[in-house]
């Protein structure tokens, strides 16, 4: 009864007394007992191990990623890793198309059903590309690499007519393991997007239903043909179609929308890895990625009658991804390692945009862009790991150059050359208590959404064209981070002090003038953000868990070419509580909020979700069945303002949030 008492109570607590954040993806209820930072670079690396993923049937991607310290998201999918978007999201430590231009839809609809675990490098080391600014996410797929056959199913409905299924199966059979996972599922989304002048005024209504579906599938295979030579692959393949039909309405016009979306996305990779006698390492590996995107929009003026047709325009992209891999690792004496190699990439994009303009008066406008990319990069990093502290230094030199062949204006084309250190130093003061300091240089080069000039209408407000920037500039960035690593079987602390320093940040920029609107790609000169991040967690008794992650940043952007400069402060919050009611059910409360974010333009308002779900562990534990109800306040919400002294709107976007899903998994193995 006492342990009743104490779950309503502390569920009320959580609920009606803290401010928490909102998203309108799916989150499902975890037995998240551990989010781990790892002794190794303490403080720059998180591991969230595989206990912690044990019922992924209801969730999706993004929606793991919240679980990460320092992390946020929005409703549309975009994400933020210590107040930066500029973030490497990686598949088995490999690049992969289908998180390019549109990664905010994959995010969102990616299941989860087959992630093994998720680790996260704030700081990457020299042996990493050098994308990511904020660092990298690293997604690990289920593998079996045992000699027993394994896997799971799931099924799951939800209101709406939202539904889901999936598995995941791996069994090794002698020298040889295969390991792959296949999911599918169909959304119900309900969007409005509303615009406001200063006074209060409507300008915008923009309401859709949408039908997203999605079919991911991932297979693996490893082959081990001695104690000294291994070689393998895996590929996989994701398809996403999006049927959107919604109203445009403004004080112009009211319009009828009809966008039909699709995305394939497919990759392939195969390596060779040869241990020498003296326990060195060299490992070859290469992947190829191919995306396409096409988009088919149809605007109807519905003010008029009959319905006229104003215009259609279609999106056609492609691209192809090659990646080349050398690796080389030494041990020396004394727990010294030596580290080198080489990084090749090279992508080829090309996009076609036709649109038909039916009204005010005919006329037909085609754009074709091809954009080549080409990447070159050594790395060396030494290392020295002892009883109590381990040192690692590092540096990379990177060649890079773009071609753009634009339809209107000519070519375009940059290259640079440049070198990127690495340090990091830790010390284990007790078996309970370490310390680690870190700096790292990385570079964010524009991906070709950026860079490509062709006026395309604006998803939210067609009114709008969203224009790249042929011109635009890498941004360089350099990160320091300070932590400290505190464990104890009741209590584990992981404070952390970051600094982040960023040269000709890009970012995207809404003009408006008598004869156009547009939102433009610009380097914003340099940003400027310090931060102190925290993870919690706190077992007092044995069926019951506390999770709280917080980050505070001040963030100082020079917005201006006369040297502007905005300065604000952003927190966020994140708490879990876990509950074991009894030995096979647990029950689940997770709260969020974030407070303003400051931007280039304005800010983007404080919001908050609370979510609940209980799980039940049926048949010896093989089975179980769960219930979750996400945004059960209704709060799921965003609200980013534009104030300057040329422009001002109040952008309100909401989704039918509050989703109840019943789900049941099925874990199998061989005897």
């Amino acid at each position: 009864m006492a342990r009743k008492l104490l779950s309503a109570f502390f569920i009320t607590v959580l609920f009606f007394s803290a401010e928490l954040y909102a998203n309108d993806s799916i989150y499902i209820q975890k037995n998240i007992r551990e989010i781990e930072i790892t002794g190794k670079g303490t403080g720059t690396k998180c591991i969230i191990p595989s206990d912690v993923l044990i019922a992924p049937n209801q969730s999706v991607l993004n929606n793991i990623l919240e679980l990460i310290p320092s992390f946020e998201t929005d409703l549309e999918g975009n994400v933020r890793l210590r107040g930066s978007d500029k973030m490497t999201i990686l598949i088995n430590g490999k690049p992969t198309a289908l998180l390019g231009d549109y990664r905010s839809e994959v995010l969102i609809q990616y299941p989860a059903s087959a992630i093994e675990r998720i680790e996260v490098n704030y700081i990457p080391d020299a042996t990493r590309l050098s994308d990511g600014s904020a660092g990298i996410i690293d997604i690990i797929l289920k593998q079996s690499y045992n000699d027993k056959m394994s896997g799971s199913v799931h099924a799951d409905v939800a209101n709406n007519d939202r539904y889901s299924a999936g598995g995941t199966w791996g069994a090794s059979f002698g020298k040889v393991s295969v390991n792959a996972n296949a999911a599918y599922k169909k959304e119900m989304r309900q969007r409005a997007f509303k615009r406001y002048d200063r006074d209060g005024n409507l300008l915008l209504d923009n309401t859709a239903k949408a039908r997203p579906q999605t079919v991911t599938s991932h297979i693996g295979v490893n082959y081990s043909i001695n104690s000294a030579n291994r070689l393998g692959g895996e590929a996989s393949f994701f398809y996403l179609n999006f049927d959107r039909i919604g109203n445009i309405i403004n004080p112009k016009a009211q319009v009828r929308r009809d966008n039909e979306q699709s995305q394939k996305d497919g990759s392939g990779s195969l390596f060779y890895e040869h241990t020498f006698s003296l326990k060195g390492r060299i490992k070859i590996e290469g992947t190829y990625r191919k995306s396409v995107y096409r988009e088919d929009n149809q605007n109807t003026r519905i003010s008029t009658a009959p319905h006229a047709l104003m215009f259609t325009h279609t999106i056609d992209q492609s691209v192809d991804e090659y990646d080349a891999n050398l690796s080389y690792l030494q041990p020396l004496t004394d727990g010294q390692v030596l580290k080198a190699g080489y990084n090749g990439r090279w992508q080829r994009a090309d996009n076609e945009y036709n649109k038909d303009n039916r009204l005010p008066r005919p006329s037909i406008l085609a754009y074709n862009t091809d954009f080549c990319q080409n990447i070159q990069s050594l790395y060396v990093q030494y290392e020295i790991n002892r009883t109590d502290w381990e040192a690692r230094a590092g540096l990379r030199g990177e060649y890079y150059h773009r071609h753009l062949s634009l339809s209107e204006a000519g070519n375009k084309s940059r290259t640079d050359w440049y070198l990127l250190p690495f340090a990091s130093l830790s010390y284990r003061i007790n078996g309970s208590n370490s310390v680690s300091i870190d700096y790292g240089r990385r570079v964010n080069r524009p991906v070709f959404s950026q860079l490509n000039p062709t006026p395309i209408p604006s998803a939210e407000d067609e009114t709008y064209n969203v224009v790249g920037n042929p011109d635009v500039k890498p941004e360089f960035i350099d990160n320091l981070s300070l932590s400290y690593e505190f464990r104890h079987p009741i209590i584990s602390i992981v404070p952390s002090l970051y600094y982040r320093h960023r040269d000709n940040g890009i970012a995207e920029i809404i003009q408006e003038n008598a004869d156009s609107k547009t939102i433009g790609i610009v380097n914003i000169f340099d940003t400027n953000t310090a931060g102190f991040d925290l993870s919690l967690r706190i077992s007092p008794l044995s069926w019951f868990d506390l999770n709280i992650a917080g980050n505070v940043y001040h963030d100082e952007i020079q917005a201006d070419k006369r040297g502007g400069i905005k300065k604000d402060w952003a927190q966020s919050i994140r708490g879990t509580a876990d509950v074991k009611l009894s030995p096979n059910t647990l029950l689940q409360c997770t709260g969020l909020w974030y407070s303003d974010i400051m931007t280039v333009q304005g800010c983007i308002k404080s919001h908050y979700r609370i979510d609940t779900g209980i799980t039940q562990q049926v048949f010896a534990r093989r089975g179980e069945v769960s219930l979750s109800v996400t945004d059960w306040l209704n709060s799921a919400r965003e609200t980013i303002v534009i104030d300057t002294p040329d422009l001002y709107q109040k952008n309100v976007k909401t989704r039918d949030s509050r989703i109840v899903w019943l789900g049941f998994a099925w874990n199998f193995h061989s005897k």
